[in-house]
């Protein structure tokens, strides 16, 4: 198998939050190497995602399994947004050769705070 097809995903619980300018701040837990070297092994700060308040360049976290988005402890991807519409955001990982497939905004749960 080809190293860059392996796609890395992981679950976030999302647990006891902070406030920070009208935004919970959430703790999660995140490993994957496909938005190496901005993101690896480790604990990142995450707010949930509004569409109006991420931009080209921020870092998502989208849910892929569509038949259960949005839910208190669920399998998200995390990639930074190259291009996005009314209807729907594209990401790519960083260290990824090639783009993901883009998702409807309603999958998009949470923006990482890097």
């Amino acid at each position: 198998m080809n190293k860059f097809a392996i796609i890395f995903v992981f679950t976030i619980c999302l647990g006891s939050s902070l406030c920070s300018a009208g935004k919970v701040i959430y703790n999660f837990s995140y490993s994957g190497m496909s938005m190496y070297p901005a993101m690896s092994k480790g604990m990142y700060k995450v707010v949930t995602a509004e569409k109006s308040d991420v931009s080209i360049g921020d870092v998502i976290c989208f849910n892929y399994d569509k038949r259960n988005y949005k839910t208190s402890c669920t399998r998200y991807k995390c990639h930074r947004i190259i291009d996005y519409t009314d209807d729907h955001v594209c990401t790519k990982g960083d260290n990824n050769p090639r783009y993901d497939q883009c998702v409807e905004w309603k999958y998009v749960a949470l923006k990482v705070l890097i």
